[in-house]
């Protein structure tokens, strides 16, 4: 047992009777017993001991001056400069408009429904109700129906490898995996069910569908029913494209956007921004132009066609961005064309569907070097435009509020503080020879666990944070980095920068550097 402030804390730090604790190891002498060792006069024991003392007194003296990161901030990867931003351009969906959790549950419960009346699941599944137990960027192996966390390396973090909503052991794991590495072509971004392949979760609309094969995958393994996850699989995407597909997610929307659109009244203002100081703004959207309009006008207003040079809806991304050819259709809110013959220039305020990035460059002629482009899907949004074309690109992650809120906690900042100097004390004396200072050193090792787990825990009791395995960055964190020329958890966070404003990245050390 660990002691912390008079309370006993269990040493296996983690899940107890459903609750994830926090434990905030305050820098005190008495975490290590003074009846470690027969003799405290040993050379070997005496310097760790030593060392240890100091690490306590340096946590108490930077409790105070730990800096505070704002959630609302701007973050780059590389330098963006934005006096040289002309053209400014913007998905819809959890980018410009974000969604209440409301419609999470409406797309879960309606998919649920479908597979129990349509698809005749067991009615029992009806009593599975949402929660918010995954998160973007896990990633789910559809053939053993395991979803788990991936880092940037391509190894699993071993305390996030879940069968419906059971945590899989380690021997498990390494049964299944045959260690934790996983190779590049199991993590492709494709489907076919004879191969091992692991689906990332990057769209947000993708979280009610996770949910939903974890609950009917608890559900079967709790009942001993056999079932193949691929087919479990197959079925919960066709159930929840359906509400998609079928127009349903839309009219629902669109019937009551105050319920299920998040209100953003910064949006106006920040848009309005833009135009007064001649820039030029896009949206391309796969969903419709009414949705669109409906969305918007509840979002800016009735003249939000106004702000926009060019309108593209039913886009089709990322089709879009990689396709050489496709037309485009003038359109009204409707979705009825004006007329059959093929665009030949944009008009201000005009909707239009369908087409190809080759081909809107064509009609613009706006410069790559010029275009600030912000989406939410790392992959369908930013990835091309970002690889092929140069264009500046910005991540939308809502996330990201949360997350800063939650590494901004006083306690957990002197925890990880503290946690990066034991890693140092470890590494330093891990050849220790006696088997008093061994004793020790295994005590630290503890500590240090303990510290990780409580790291993780703060995020999210089950997958921790959506930018950090531990030590190394996550899987998403990688591929954000390698896309996303900025992120931010909004767009609106930018009015906050004069638009002659230069963004710097951090400069941050190698690891064989020292600064």
């Amino acid at each position: 047992m660990w002691v912390n402030q008079g309370l006993s804390v269990p040493r296996k730090f983690g899940r107890s009777n459903g609750y994830y604790w926090f434990i905030v190891l305050k820098c005190s002498r008495y975490l290590i017993s003074r009846n470690l060792c027969s003799s405290t006069d040993g050379v070997e024991m005496a310097r760790m001991q030593q060392r240890y003392a100091l690490l306590n007194k340096k946590c108490e003296e930077h409790i105070t001056t730990l800096d505070q990161v704002n959630p609302r901030d701007v973050f780059v990867n590389n330098e963006v400069k934005l006096n040289k931003i002309q053209v400014y351009g913007f998905d819809y969906d959890y980018t410009l408009a974000h969604y209440t959790s409301d419609l999470d549950e409406y797309i879960f419960n309606e998919s649920r429904n479908w597979l129990v009346e349509q698809m005749k699941y067991p009615e029992e599944i009806l009593n599975y109700d949402y929660t918010e137990f995954a998160r973007r960027g896990l990633h789910f192996d559809v053939k053993r129906g395991l979803l788990m966390k991936v880092d940037a390396f391509h190894h699993i973090q071993l305390d996030t490898v879940y069968r419906g909503f059971k945590l899989l052991s380690l021997d498990e794991i390494l049964r299944v995996y045959r260690g934790s590495h996983l190779s590049s072509d199991i993590l492709k971004q494709k489907f076919t069910p004879n191969d091992t392949i692991m689906i990332q979760l990057m769209d947000f609309f993708r979280l009610p569908e996770i949910n939903l094969l974890c609950s009917i995958i608890d559900f079967f393994d709790r009942h001993g029913i056999d079932y193949k996850p691929v087919y479990v699989y197959q079925d919960v995407s066709t159930a929840v494209a359906r509400v998609h597909k079928s127009g349903l997610l839309g009219q629902t929307v669109m019937s009551d956007p105050e319920r299920y659109i998040a209100k953003a009244p910064q949006l106006s203002t920040f848009l309005h921004r833009l135009v007064e100081n001649n820039k030029k703004l896009f949206v391309i959207s796969n969903s419709s132009a009414a949705y669109i309009d409906k969305g918007l006008k509840f979002l800016v207003g009735n003249d939000w066609q106004e702000l926009f040079d060019v309108i593209i809806s039913r886009a089709n991304k990322p089709s879009f961005f990689k396709s050489p050819l496709g037309q485009f259709r003038r359109t009204d809110i409707s979705g009825t064309f004006k007329d059959w013959e093929a665009v030949q220039t944009f008009k201000r305020g005009q909707i239009y569907e369908g087409g190809c990035l080759e081909e809107m460059i064509k009609l613009t002629g706006w410069s790559s070097a010029s275009i600030l482009y912000f989406g939410d899907h790392v992959y369908a949004d930013l990835a091309d435009v970002a690889s092929t074309y140069g264009w500046m690109t910005g991540a939308v992650i809502p996330e990201l509020e949360s997350e800063l809120i939650a590494a901004n906690n006083l306690d957990f900042k002197i925890n990880l503080k503290r946690l990066r100097m034991l890693e140092k004390l470890i590494q330093e004396n891990q050849h220790v020879h006696t088997n008093e200072a061994k004793l020790l050193l295994e005590k630290w090792l503890d500590e240090r666990n303990a510290l990780r787990r409580g790291s993780k825990c703060v995020f999210n009791p089950q997958f921790g944070s959506i930018f950090r395995s531990f030590h190394n960055p996550s899987y998403f964190s990688q591929r954000l980095g390698q896309y996303a020329t900025l992120y931010t958890s909004r767009v609106t966070n930018l009015l906050h920068f004069p638009l002659d404003h230069t963004f710097y990245p951090k400069r941050t050390a190698l690891p064989h550097e020292s600064f």
